[in-house]
Parts: structure tokens; sequence; C-alpha cells
């Protein structure tokens, strides 16, 4: 009876320690696999990485939309929000979980889903809004888990471009108004080799004149209007300023010169 009853408690501790040993491994293969899953991130970084994406969601300008396998909205910024007009309707929150065409009726996000091949820079009407957007597959280890779209005001775009254009405009028209000079510069120059004096400095006078109004047409007019768009007033005042300057002094010299 003792031998059978000190046989059960052996077995009992066996038993015990075959499943602490078990346990342990059970517990190291699934840490294993958890911290895999999590790509080797330990929680501290990822409340870290946590904190930053909603940090540059809510800094990025641009819209961003993105959509799980199921075409459901896992995520959407408060821009794609204020671009769509759709900021006062919905807040970010009741949209995750909801299918992406309950919300954006004409998105294409489901199409990219299904063929995996991304848009680039396509104009696309959403809401009564028309934008300009990326659209690439997510992909993980090579398979469609999703999709994601940028997209910008086309609005806004087209506004900065003519805003460029202008200043390009400008820069020419100085470009231009320079040569002109230069070549003004050589006729003073035969004047003198002429010895006609009198004639070049009636010249200079008319010059300097009519070349100070073009360069303050040019730069108060045109760089001004420009630099209230683009913030670059100073520039354009210490432009103008600079123009207008050199001018004066360019035609006091020569006067000088001539007597």
């Amino acid at each position: 009876m003792k031998k059978l009853k000190k046989k059960a408690v052996l077995h009992l501790i066996f038993l015990a320690y075959t499943g602490i040993l078990a346990g342990i491994i059970a517990a190291f293969l699934l840490a294993n696999n958890i911290k895999k899953t999590l790509m080797g991130l330990e929680p501290n970084e990822i409340i870290k990485l946590y904190n930053e994406k909603v940090g540059m969601l809510d800094a990025i300008h641009e819209g961003i939309i993105a959509i799980d396998k199921d075409c459901k909205i896992t995520l959407v910024n408060d821009s794609a929000l204020d671009i769509l007009q759709i900021k006062d309707k919905y807040k970010p929150e009741e949209i995750i979980g909801k299918p992406v065409t309950d919300i954006f009726h004409t998105s294409r996000l489901p199409k990219v889903l299904e063929t995996g091949i991304a848009e680039y820079d396509k104009e696309q009407r959403i809401n009564d809004t028309i934008i300009v957007t990326n659209r690439v597959p997510i992909k993980d280890n090579g398979k469609i888990v999703g999709a994601i779209a940028t997209f910008r005001d086309k609005t806004k775009i087209t506004r900065l471009a003519e805003e460029v254009t202008g200043v390009k405009q400008i820069v020419q028209a100085l470009r231009a108004n320079t040569h002109e000079f230069l070549n003004k510069l050589h006729v003073i120059l035969g004047l003198l080799h002429l010895g006609e004096i009198e004639e070049a400095k009636k010249y200079i006078v008319n010059i300097t004149e009519s070349q100070q109004q073009i360069i303050s047409m040019i730069i108060k007019v045109a760089v001004l209007s420009a630099s209230k768009r683009m913030n670059l007033m100073p520039f354009a005042q210490i432009s103008s300023r600079i123009g207008g300057a050199f001018m004066l002094i360019l035609a006091t010299i020569l006067l000088s010169l001539l007597g």
C-alpha cells in the first residue's frame, strides 16, 4: 500500500514538472511568436511609433485614406475630411471601420485593391471636390492586404502653379529689360566715340527716366503683387529699392564723366 502511494506521489510530481516544463516551452514559443508579429518591437517602442504616426497625420496637409482587404476604412486624417468638405459631417473616429464606398461613393481604392496596380497623379471628383490623388496597394510578403490614397485639392495646386508661373514671367521680363538696357549703353558709347557729348547727355537723361519707370512698373506692380500671395514682400521691396538705386548711381556716374 505504501509503495502504491509513493508511486502515485512520484507520478504526480512527474506530471507537475512535465506540465511546468511544457508551460515554459509554450510561453517561450508564444512570446517569440508575439514578438515576431510585432516586428521585434517592445511595448514602449510601439507606443512611441503610434504617437509619431498620429503627429505626422495631423501635420500632413495632404488627405490620407487607407482601407483593409475588406474595403473598410482603417485610416483617415483631418486633412482628408477638410479637403473633401465633410469635416462638419464626420469625425475621423466615426468613419473608421465603415466601407469606403459608403462615405466616398466614387472612391477607386477598391479597384486598386482588386488589381494591385498603383495609380499616380489622377484627377477625381469626390463629394463635389476635384482632387489629384495617388493610390497604391498595401502589401505584406507580396500579398495585398489593403490600399492607401493620398490626395490634394486641385484648386490649390492650380493656384500655386499660377503663382510660380507669374514669378517666372517677371524674371523673364527683367532679363529682357536688362538686355535692352545694355543695347542703350552701346548707343551711349557710340555717341561718346563720335564726340556727341550733349546728345549723349540728353540720351542718358531720357533712358534713365524711361528705364526707371519700366523697373518700377515691373517690380512694384508685378513682383509686389505676386509676393503678397507667396509671402515674398520683403524680397520684392528690397529688389525694387536696389533696381532704382542702381539706375540712379549709373546715370550719376555717366553724367559726371561727361562733365
